[in-house]
């Protein structure tokens, strides 16, 4: 075992080590270059071992004991984004648009365009405020996902969503994936 340590006194930097049972002291380089330990008479072998033993203790003191981390505060649900509402038949005028010519839109910039998906779609997915839809299920390449404010609550899974221009989904995005796949951003605005 090997120790290197601060004399207090002196301010030397030396190493103790204990070889064929006898605590011996070098200057740090020496334990690293292999020169051999001279041994060090019993009264200073007894101070080198009592300054290791308070160093030791002294460093142990300082450091806090261990304590697990403090487990993470629960946090309030996360608030439903809001936005205007309007009654059926009383949207803003837009351009009603089936499934397949919002695909097309994928990439375009929708900044300024008021565009309403209309269809009849089956939902797959649903939590508080949102809902994944598909026109359908089984073989629909294209996928729909809805938000809807705390005044409109999420259709639940399985149910069927019909729009037509009265009440259509306003169209915020439309994105194709790596994979080729086209998800269409939607919001329900009219209310129910």
């Amino acid at each position: 075992m090997r120790v290197c340590f601060l004399e207090e006194y002196s301010g030397k930097i030396g190493c103790m080590a204990e070889a064929e049972g006898v605590l011996k002291v070098a200057p740090p380089a020496a334990l690293v270059n292999g020169a051999p330990l001279e041994p060090l008479p019993p009264m200073k072998t007894f101070l080198a071992l009592a300054l290791l033993l308070s160093t030791t203790f002294a460093l142990c003191a300082q450091r806090p004991p261990y304590s697990a981390p403090p487990a993470p505060a629960p946090q309030p649900p996360a608030k439903r984004e809001e936005w205007k509402t309007y009654p059926a038949g009383q949207l803003p005028a837009g351009k009603a648009i089936t499934e397949g010519e919002a695909v097309q839109l994928a990439g375009e910039d929708l900044a300024g365009k008021v565009l309403y998906l209309i269809g009849a779609f089956t939902v797959t997915a649903s939590a508080e405020g949102r809902a994944v839809m598909r026109s359908n299920p089984d073989a629909s390449p294209f996928r729909i996902v809805a938000g809807f404010p705390a005044a409109i609550p999420a259709p639940p899974e399985g149910a069927q969503v019909v729009r037509d221009a009265t009440r259509g989904l306003r169209i915020t995005d439309v994105r194709r994936g790596g994979d080729g796949k086209v998800t269409i951003f939607v919001r329900d605005i009219t209310l129910p």
